[in-house]
């Protein structure tokens, strides 16, 4: 059974690596500057998937059981961010700057409010 992606809302931010060019250079070239990032991305609650067109692919470019109906802009070549509430946050073709996602990612409300929380902790 495939998971969707609205299954993830909540819980997770998503970045979507939009390959639908097949350009397996660029894809893996943005999934190495995440993986620079894998701190920074744990604190905001980053996911990550490759989306190649027809079928979604995990961090490791493994095949996943995902329902791909939800993917939005299907034919973009670039990141995808989506927050938490399941809404597309920002769209930024390759290669992004994981510190730009970041910052957008901060200045949303929902993170300031998480931020706040580990402070009390």
């Amino acid at each position: 059974m495939a998971q969707n992606l609205s299954e993830l809302k909540r819980n997770k931010r998503v970045l979507l690596v939009m390959d639908t060019e097949n350009d397996a250079a660029f894809r893996s070239e943005q999934l190495q500057i995440f993986d620079n990032y894998s701190e920074e991305m744990k604190e905001r609650d980053l996911v990550t998937y490759c989306y190649t067109g027809d079928s979604m692919l995990d961090r490791n470019e493994n095949p996943v059981a995902m329902d791909v109906t939800e993917v939005p802009e299907k034919d973009f070549q670039g990141v995808i961010l989506i927050g938490k509430d399941g809404g597309v946050k920002s769209m930024d073709k390759f290669v992004v700057d994981p510190k730009t996602i970041f910052d957008r990612i901060d200045a949303m409300p929902m993170r300031q409010s998480e931020m706040r929380a580990s402070k009390k902790h």
